[in-house]
């Protein structure tokens, strides 16, 4: 679901990192609330997690998908209570 909704990867020399567990990373601060260095490294190292969470809160990324999933949330929502089909 959240794939279309992100930006595209900078071209670069190295291999892109594994997104779905820097993401999962920032979802398990996210909902637990512990500092970065505290997240589980079976997410990945900190500071990858840390700078992607900060590079798309600089560019309002993170409002722009919380935006597309609530319109995608309610346009179901309607479709479920017959205001739209």
């Amino acid at each position: 679901m959240l794939q279309p909704l992100l930006p595209k990867a900078a071209s670069t020399v190295r291999p892109p990192r594994d997104q779905r567990q820097v993401f999962d990373r920032i979802w398990r601060r996210a909902r637990t609330g512990p500092p970065w260095r505290e997240v589980p490294e079976r997410y990945g190292p900190w500071q990858s997690a840390y700078a992607m969470f900060r590079r798309r809160k600089i560019d309002d990324t993170w409002a722009m998908v919380m935006n597309n999933l609530q319109v995608k949330a309610d346009a179901a929502r309607a479709y479920r209570v017959g205001g739209l089909g």
